[in-house]
């Protein structure tokens, strides 16, 4: 049987403590540790770490927990702090606390804070503390070695106190100890609230190369999938237009079908609309997990920033603001103590700093590194549209995608109009495919020009339908992480802030202001705006995104409106759908019918919660605003309206009430908890908002770690380098 390989991490080297662990505990395999300065522990050898903390400040311990936090590391921590033995407690990644959230929490209880105290440090554990206490140090080990063994045999132990608990010895004491609960400290959002039970532990958690593959439990074990021979209907496939939506669908249906022949046919003389666009954290699992791009090549070609989510200047007037971060914020805590949502998470706390999620950290061997405070924390990109479609289609050569310059005018279509046949070029060419794919924008030239599919509009609910757009320098490179709305007397000004330059873009309703009025109130607000642009939009969506033989994607589709970053966030979730499914969307009907009401039904949704972002919106009292206060039309969400006055906030209802409701939040990024979060921001409180669990020390010692972590972090745009050098491969 293979013993349990254990990391040991010592700051002090021959200390009294580490000398005990390697003396006493026999039934683990010590493989290499930080000993040796110029030499790091073989990656991801060891099934847990110890980390002993000696003789070190509370920045190199965040620098330490930091490290363990980013390579996913189960660690226990050993340290010694104001004449008392920690213990504990064990961090496992994403879910429970490390050793600095323990000394926030001990900190707090003795009165003292020492991730401000510039003259703390550990104590060391010498021979004659060691041997006064030798009680202690064999009860408490004694207890670890349990437990570590029971992680060995891969069994559910009674009593976890490694990882919802630290001990706490005090060496001038005779044997006594007392255990110190954390619960499961919220480091990153909602998902860490939830307290663990010691009892529903699955040990397996622990050793991770026992882990299998998720795939394994996806295919079938009577099929070698390595050696089937696919066969396709569809092998020829043209997509009409470029763009996001053109490049997206190219590139994730040749990497599904190699061997698939796809055509791309756009023109040349219809040029890229250079805009900055703010998206969600789905495109990075499309870029580096799906289409598997070097994030180092992506980052260097097209500059992103990155975004924490977005700074909302809207809801109540003056210049009250609310944070909508990624992730699962706790918005009712936060508003219970504070009288706002801005403290609501991590992420919330530092986008309320003006504040990276980077973190500058020293290695054993001395070598500083950039790296994220946790690889937990959900974040987007800011990109330059330019730049973005650029390296798509730089992309799309190398994969051998055919790339045709024409603008195609029309097309021939069966009598039903159920599908394409040819299509016709400026110059009358023809082309016949197996497969179309639409993406040829708000004209919809074949789903809705040539196959004459109804166009429902959005305009009850979304009153804005034009952009005026530019951008300014930024002169003092400051780079916020997030993007912002700023309310605005006929609409809502977008910022997104890019390296060197702010996108800016006033999005307004031609119903209720001219673009001359417009122009002016942008330059008014931005004086150093340049290359203003105009673009016009509908918000609405077609009745079917799929024909026998066609499939529209993005803008030809559905559209509701620049609020959100929903644009780039639902071409993605449209070529997923399109991939999976192109071989047998022309041979069955229901498949067709499922499709077609789904992605309906999701933008359905989509355009009911950005309903509520102008329904109660109190910033402006100007006749646009009022007119979208008194009509609205908030019909699609009226029901979760009303369950959200009658129980509160919806993402801390149970999880019976949860799983009624969850069917009708379509969409995976705004869903209950964005919802919470849109309506508590504005200052839409419910009836019913239950404060009796509510417990302000426990939130005030959440607060204090989110701050002290942030206060760690490096300044914006320093912290750019993190994007390449992070990720060379």
């Amino acid at each position: 049987m293979n013993m349990l390989k254990v990391a040991l991490i010592p700051c002090v080297r021959d200390s009294a403590m580490t000398n005990f662990l390697y003396k006493n505990l026999k039934t683990v395999n010590w493989i290499d540790t930080f000993f040796k300065k110029d030499q790091e522990p073989e990656a991801n050898a060891a099934d847990i770490d110890i980390c002993i903390l000696e003789d070190v400040s509370f920045r190199e311990i965040f620098n330490r927990c930091s490290v363990q936090r980013n390579n996913n590391r189960i660690t226990i921590y050993l340290s010694l702090v104001e004449n008392k033995l920690m213990v504990g407690p064990m961090h496992i990644p994403g879910k429970s606390a490390a050793a600095d959230a323990a000394l926030i929490y001990y900190g707090k209880e003795i009165g003292k804070n020492f991730s401000k105290d510039k003259n703390f440090r550990t104590s060391i554990l010498n021979e004659e503390d060691f041997n006064a206490n030798s009680n202690a140090f064999y009860a408490l080990f004694s207890d670890l070695l349990v437990e570590l063994k029971a992680v060995f045999k891969n069994t559910v132990y009674n009593k976890s106190k490694w990882i919802n608990n630290f001990q706490l010895v005090a060496l001038d004491e005779q044997f006594a100890y007392k255990p110190v609960s954390i619960f499961v400290f919220p480091l990153f959002d909602r998902d860490s609230l939830e307290k663990l039970s010691p009892t529903s532990i699955d040990c397996q958690i622990l050793l991770r190369n026992n882990a299998q593959s998720k795939n394994q439990y996806e295919r079938s074990p009577f099929i070698d999938f390595n050696k089937r021979e696919e066969s396709y209907a569809i092998n020829d496939v043209a997509i009409i237009g470029g763009g996001t939506s053109g490049y997206s669908t190219a590139l994730s249906l040749k990497n599904k079908y190699p061997n698939m022949r796809i055509t791309l046919i756009e023109s040349a003389k219809i040029p890229v609309i250079g805009v900055g666009e703010a998206t969600t954290p789905v495109i990075r699992r499309f870029l580096f997990e799906t289409l598997k791009y070097s994030p180092a090549e992506f980052y260097e070609k097209v500059k992103p920033t990155w975004k924490l989510g977005i700074r909302f200047f809207w809801g109540l007037g003056g210049d009250y603001f609310f944070n909508y971060p990624f992730g699962r914020p706790d918005v009712r805590s936060s508003f219970l103590f504070n009288g706002d949502i801005n403290h609501a998470s991590l992420v919330s706390t530092l986008m309320y700093d003006d504040s990276s999620f980077v973190v500058e950290t020293i290695d054993p061997d001395g070598t500083q590194k950039l790296h994220s405070i946790s690889d937990e924390i959900q974040y987007a990109l800011q990109i330059d549209n330019k730049k973005f479609i650029g390296f798509l289609k730089e992309k799309a050569i190398e994969a051998g995608i055919i790339l045709v310059d024409d603008q195609i005018i029309d097309a021939e279509h069966s009598a039903d109009l159920s599908e394409i046949k040819t299509l016709i070029g400026s110059n009358g060419t023809k082309y016949e495919f197996d497969f179309y794919v639409d993406c040829s924008g708000f004209k919809s030239l074949l789903l809705e020009k040539i196959l004459k599919t109804p166009f429902i509009s959005f305009n009850d609910s979304l009153f804005t339908d034009t952009a005026i757009t530019g951008h300014i320098p930024n002169k003092n490179d400051r780079i916020k992480p997030y993007t912002y709305a700023e309310s605005m007397s006929n609409g809502w000004c977008w910022g997104i802030p890019m390296r060197g330059e702010v996108h800016r873009g006033y999005v307004f309703a031609s119903s209720h202001c001219t673009i001359e009025e417009a122009e002016k109130e942008i330059v008014v607000k931005n004086p150093d705006i340049l290359d203003l642009g105009i673009v016009k939009f509908r918000s609405g969506r077609h009745e079917e995104i799929c024909k026998k033989n066609l499939f529209a994607i993005g803008n030809s589709f559905a559209f509701v409106e620049p609020l959100e970053s929903t644009g780039i966030h639902m071409i993605l979730k449209e070529v997923e759908v399109l991939t999976e499914n192109i071989q047998m969307i022309g041979k069955s009907k229901i498949l067709r019918t499922t499709i077609n009401h789904n992605m309906s039904a999701h933008w359905d949704y989509l355009k009911g919660f950005l309903a509520i972002h102008y329904k109660f919106n109190k910033k402006y009292d100007t006749k646009f605003w009022k007119d979208c206060r008194e009509y609205t039309d908030v019909s699609q969400v009226k029901f979760l309206l009303d369950l959200y006055d009658d129980l509160g906030p919806l993402s801390y209802t149970n999880s019976n009430i949860k799983s009624m409701i969850a069917q009708e939040m379509k969409d995976e990024i705004f869903g209950l908890v964005g919802f919470d979060t849109i309506l508590l921001g504005q200052g839409v409180v419910p009836k019913n908002f239950d404060s009796s669990t509510f417990n302000a020390d426990l939130w005030r010692m959440y607060m204090q770690s989110w701050e002290a972590l942030s206060s760690f972090t490096i300044p914006i745009g320093k912290d750019l380098g993190f994007l390449v050098s992070r990720n060379k491969q």
